[in-house]
């Protein structure tokens, strides 16, 4: 299908995953459950574990959009899709984004590639494991660089040049994991950049990279820190951290607030038309891809390697940390590809 060719024409590392399943074919008679975000540049995922064998059934987690696309490519390829498919303890193993199938999990395991889904499966006692490809180096390449050029693009897009708009206002980001060190890195060109956080050795970091940065504490005190902002960006992980934190009144008077979590961070005091563009879904979600092909291009090679480790392996019943071997052997074929990285990195995260 000539859209999955066009996506592949820029994921090398997929291209190779795919000619290696074709051979090897590891997921042979396995059953795997997918719960993604549905979009082009995630069909190349679901082309490996059918050339590696497997018998996939999909469902979709947080759609930015029903991508016409999408739909095609299940209809030309008889895969199985259910919007409202929850359970899936019928399946071996799941490919998972914010711990969709965390009370109804396959047989053997969970691959998942979302902070916020990890923060899920941390808060309850695990009978499965569950493989973290979201702590890992490969995730900093989409969150911390890709994704925050695409929240640059997507506001330049829907709102207007961000060096006019921004120029030496006050912009706040609530979040200083890795999309938020992204978020100010890319922003700061333009704008002055004040980091709230949960974390006092956060704070102390953002602080050492030369950023105004407080902790967040009482209502009373937090409302302070927004004074006089023109954007704020949130960034957590954590949802209805806006309405936990800050009076409304005060949020209400911020003229851009705009959600890149992959949960509803405004939460329960905040409508749908008081979050610009969407509460419920990332802000550059509205761009198509969401973020550039080569950022994830390797996270999505290892959260499908995640699978292997599950099935090839008997682990614990915990979150597991992705193996280092082959998160740097990740890293290794986005600079062979790409450019090299791992200095921007080093600099943001020690």
């Amino acid at each position: 299908m000539e859209i999955v060719k066009q996506q592949l024409a820029t994921m090398p590392m997929l291209n190779n995953l795919i000619s290696e399943y074709i051979d090897k074919k590891p997921f042979d008679g396995i059953k795997i459950a997918m719960a993604h975000v549905l979009v082009a540049n995630t069909l190349p995922m679901i082309i490996a574990c059918l050339a590696g064998g497997a018998e996939i059934r999909i469902t979709d987690t947080n759609p930015p959009k029903n991508d016409r696309v999408v739909f095609e490519f299940f209809e030309k390829y008889n895969i199985t899709f259910d919007h409202d498919f929850k359970d899936a303890k019928e399946f071996d193993v799941a490919l998972d984004c914010n711990a969709y199938f965390r009370d109804n999990p396959p047989k053997i395991g969970i691959s998942e590639v979302t902070r916020s889904g990890i923060h899920k499966f941390n808060d309850i006692k695990l009978g499965y494991p569950v493989i973290d490809c979201d702590n890992s180096i490969v995730k900093i390449l989409e969150t911390f660089i890709g994704n925050p050029l695409s929240v640059e693009k997507a506001f330049g897009k829907y709102i207007g040049d961000p060096k006019k708009i921004l120029e030496k206002k006050k912009v706040v980001i609530m979040g200083f994991g890795k999309i938020g060190r992204g978020l100010a890195r890319v922003f700061g060109k333009y704008a002055n950049i004040h980091i709230l956080e949960i974390s006092q050795s956060v704070v102390n970091r953002a602080r050492q990279l030369g950023y105004n940065a407080d902790l967040i504490s009482s209502v009373e005190n937090n409302d302070k820190y927004l004074e006089d902002t023109k954007l704020i960006l949130t960034a957590t992980g954590f949802p209805d951290v806006i309405s936990n934190n800050f009076s409304k009144d005060i949020i209400m008077k911020i003229d851009y607030r705009i959600n890149i979590g992959a949960v509803d961070e405004f939460g329960k005091e905040y409508s749908e038309d008081e979050v610009f563009m969407s509460k419920y879904i990332p802000f550059n979600f509205n761009m198509s891809p969401p973020t550039a092909n080569e950022y994830i291009d390797g996270i999505l090679v290892a959260q499908i390697r995640g699978l292997e480790i599950l099935i090839n392996n008997k682990l614990d019943n915990k979150v597991i940390k992705l193996p280092e071997e082959l998160d740097q052997s990740l890293i290794d074929g986005f600079e062979h590809y790409n450019y090299s990285i791992r200095g921007i990195i080093s600099e943001y995260f020690e």
